[in-house]
């Protein structure tokens, strides 16, 4: 069996990317590991800087049951806006599997967010006007 070393606490953003420009696969099993151990400190040490575009492609490159845990893991630190980089079905599957607290929590708190832009930017790309979002607030609403 092979010996599993601790992870460097402080990522080196370098190596979320191959010198093709591709996803490193050694940065998607580290944030792996992370979302398998539900280390919610650790997957913000990966993934809570990256670009919105960088977290997408990340998104895309998790496991398809991993992706809604790491965005549960990140919480209020999550850039909804990141889905607009995903593929529209991996996004639908995505906001389908989120349980339907974490949608309204995490939404809600982007529109209140103290960064007018921030939930500016998520609603003209549409991410919030996503049907399953809108079902979310909706339900939510009905049971509260």
């Amino acid at each position: 069996m092979a010996e599993i070393t601790p992870a460097d606490p402080t990522p080196d953003l370098s190596a979320l990317r191959n010198e093709d420009g591709d996803i490193n696969r050694a940065f998607v099993d580290d944030v792996t590991q992370a979302i398998t151990e539900r280390n919610a400190e650790r997957v913000l040490e990966l993934a809570g800087d990256l670009h919105e575009a960088d977290l997408g492609d990340l998104i895309e490159a998790l496991d398809h049951e991993d992706r809604p845990k790491l965005i549960e893991l990140m919480g209020r630190e999550f850039d909804f806006a990141a889905l607009i980089e995903v593929d529209d079905t991996v996004r639908e599957e995505i906001l389908e599997e989120l349980p339907t607290e974490t949608v309204v929590e995490d939404c809600g708190y982007a529109v209140d967010c103290k960064d007018p832009n921030y939930s500016f930017r998520a609603f003209r790309n549409g991410v919030f006007a996503h049907s399953t979002v809108c079902k979310a607030f909706i339900a939510y609403a009905e049971d509260h």
